[in-house]
């Protein structure tokens, strides 16, 4: 999606990616080796999955919360999957009716004609 660039959502982003990629990284790196220390197998393979089962969701929930959050707080304007949705897959325009327009509806003053009339 091209347009302005919306200046409290960027900053929103740089604060929570300087506070839980950065800050909260280097903490948790630290806990993961005091805990595990060392390259060993059992070592790379604990850490691994603390990692993917415990850290890896809480920092991906911390941003889906703190960066909405923080862009309302700096001003921005919130994009949200509806309005998303819209852009990438409009309605589309109600096609013209393709069913046969009605047929008249015969005059009640005139007679019905005959086929045998027709014929004389």
């Amino acid at each position: 999606m091209h347009g302005p660039l919306d200046v409290g959502h960027a900053a929103a982003m740089a604060l929570t990616a300087a506070a839980l990629s950065g800050a909260c990284n280097a903490l948790w790196l630290r806990k993961l080796e005091d805990t595990w220390p060392g390259t060993g197998t059992y070592a790379v393979v604990s850490k691994s999955l603390a990692d993917y089962f415990v850290c890896a969701p809480l920092v991906l929930s911390g941003y889906l919360v703190v960066v909405p959050l923080l862009t309302l707080l700096f001003g921005g304007t919130l994009t949200t999957l509806t309005t998303l949705d819209r852009l990438n897959h409009p309605k589309p325009k109600p096609k013209p009716s393709s069913s046969p327009s009605p047929k008249p509806m015969p005059n009640p003053d005139q007679a019905p004609r005959s086929r045998r009339s027709e014929r004389r």
